[in-house]
């Protein structure tokens, strides 16, 4: 069960179910639609708990310079992860000291309406296939607070063998402000919204 928690936490906060071949040279960590300075916090809400992330370092995974970012998911779990920017986009790297093979890219840079792309990549044996795009830059109402932000959707999405459907918006100068999660074989319906965000310095 834990697990299960673990991975689906992982899918729910937007945090690796995008992935297309790395190309290009590393950017360091300049990343507009998914802040990473240190010190960096998001303060999210689902189903009535608490979810917080913070970039707490910057260290190199092989050659990568990556953001280390730690998610307190409550009751006492935690979820470390690391983040690197390469020319066409933001990948995650590794997940609880475990390699992801081949990295996923979280958000492709710069975000355009209409990108497609495949997903197969997998985490510690547990594999996550199917297809993404980008919709347009929209409005999005999140609490009392309203953002311009891209809309990734999924489509045909399998995550471990199951079925499973994942929107996500991301606002630029913020990161993921809201997500939509299902994984109906689990019973796991998820919304996590942002209600506070911090910017690093």
């Amino acid at each position: 069960m834990k697990h299960l928690l673990a991975l689906t936490t992982l899918a729910a906060l937007g945090v690796g179910l995008l992935f297309v071949p790395a190309r290009g040279g590393d950017k360091g960590l300049d990343s507009p639609y998914y802040p990473l300075k240190k010190g960096t916090t998001w303060e999210y809400v689902a189903d009535g708990k608490k979810i917080t992330t913070t970039v707490t370092d910057h260290e190199k995974v092989g050659d990568l310079l990556c953001a280390k970012i730690e998610t307190d998911l409550g009751g006492g779990a935690k979820m470390i992860e690391h983040v690197a920017v390469k020319d066409d986009g933001i990948y995650r790297v590794r997940a609880n000291n475990e390699d992801i093979k081949p990295p996923f890219l979280i958000l492709k840079l710069p975000p355009k309406k209409g990108e497609e792309w495949t997903v197969d990549s997998t985490a510690k044996g547990f594999g996550i296939k199917g297809k993404f795009s980008i919709a347009a830059e929209d409005k999005v109402k999140v609490g009392k607070t309203e953002y311009t932000a891209f809309q990734v959707k999924s489509a045909e999405l399998k995550m471990g063998g199951q079925n499973a459907s994942m929107e996500a918006c991301f606002a630029k100068d913020v990161g993921m402000v809201k997500q939509q999660f299902k994984l109906p074989g689990a019973g796991l319906e998820r919304t996590i919204e942002l209600e506070k965000f911090t910017a690093g310095k």
